[in-house]
C-alpha cells in the first residue's frame, strides 16, 4: 500500500493490496484488518502482539493489538497469507480488573486516579497524585493540627480535637435549681416544679337519697367585667370514683 506502512511488534510487513480496513469509533473500540503477505512462509504471529499503521502524509492511523490470525498456506508454495483483526489501545484496559473501594459522592479526578494505577502495569501513566485514607492508624499519620483521628465513622475519620476540656455540671438540692433567672417555674429538692398559680375551686356532692336532675348555682363574683373577643373560658370537670352513674 502506498504511503502507508504497518508493523507489527516493530517490524514492517507487506499487506496484501486491497485488504486494509479500518474501522475507527469514538465512542467504542477501534478495529483494523488487513492481510500480510509471507513468501518464505516463516513469519509467525499471535495474538497480543502490538500493530501500528501510519500514513507518510497523516502520520499515525492506528495503534493497537492482534485480536485474531487466520493462516492460509498456498501449497505447493512456502507463501502464506495472514489474515490479521486487530482492536486499540482499548486492550489495555480489557487486561485488567479493578480491585477496589466502591465510590460515592466522590470526585472524578479521585476515581480517575484510582483507576490509573491500575491501568499503570500496562504503560498507561500520567502526570497525578492520589492519596486515599480510610482507617484510623491512615488518618493518624503525620503531624495533626487541632485535629484528631477517630473511628467514630467506619473505620475511621478526622475530626477537630476538643478545646479545652469537658465541662460537667450536677444540680441536685434546692439551691442548685434555684440558681439563675426561672420562669413560671421553682426549684425544689425534687427538680424544677411549675409555679402555682391562683384558681376558683367548686366542690358540690349530691345526696344519694335525692333523684333526678340534680344542679347548683354559686355566685363567685358580682362585678361587671367586660369580655374580650380573644378571652377564653377554662374549667375541668372532675367526677369521683364513687358517684353512682359516672357522670356529669
Amino acid at each position: 500500500m502506498a504511503g502507508v506502512t504497518v508493523s507489527i511488534s516493530g517490524t514492517s510487513v507487506q499487506v496484501l493490496e486491497g485488504s486494509f480496513e479500518i474501522d475507527d469509533q469514538i465512542n467504542a473500540v477501534s478495529t483494523c484488518m488487513f492481510t500480510v503477505r509471507d513468501d518464505t512462509g516463516l513469519a509467525m504471529y499471535v495474538k497480543g502482539q502490538p500493530v501500528s499503521v501510519t500514513d507518510s502524509v497523516k502520520g499515525v492511523l492506528f495503534t493497537g493489538y492482534i485480536a485474531t490470525v487466520d493462516r492460509e498456506n498456498k501449497r505447493p508454495n512456502a507463501l502464506i497469507f495472514s489474515k490479521i483483526a486487530c482492536t486499540d489501545q482499548h486492550q489495555l484496559a480489557a487486561n485488567r480488573t479493578y480491585s477496589g473501594p466502591e465510590y460515592m459522592n466522590e470526585y472524578a479526578g479521585v476515581i480517575a486516579c484510582d483507576q490509573l494505577n491500575t491501568l499503570a502495569p500496562e504503560g498507561i501513566t500520567a502526570q497525578y497524585a492520589s492519596k486515599r485514607e480510610t482507617t484510623q492508624t491512615q488518618f493518624a499519620t503525620g503531624t495533626l493540627s487541632n485535629t484528631l483521628a477517630t473511628d467514630n465513622v467506619g473505620t475511621g475519620d478526622l475530626e477537630l480535637a476538643l478545646a479545652g476540656s469537658t465541662y460537667t455540671k450536677t444540680e441536685s438540692t434546692a439551691t442548685d435549681f434555684n440558681a439563675g433567672t426561672l420562669t413560671n417555674v421553682s426549684g425544689t429538692s425534687a427538680g424544677l416544679t411549675m409555679s402555682s398559680s391562683s384558681v376558683l375551686k367548686y366542690t358540690g356532692n349530691a345526696s344519694p337519697n335525692i333523684g333526678g336532675n340534680l344542679y347548683a348555682y354559686t355566685e363567685f363574683n358580682s362585678t361587671n367585667a367586660s369580655i374580650g373577643s380573644n378571652y377564653t373560658f377554662s374549667y375541668d370537670i372532675f367526677i369521683a370514683s364513687s358517684s353512682p352513674a359516672i357522670s356529669g
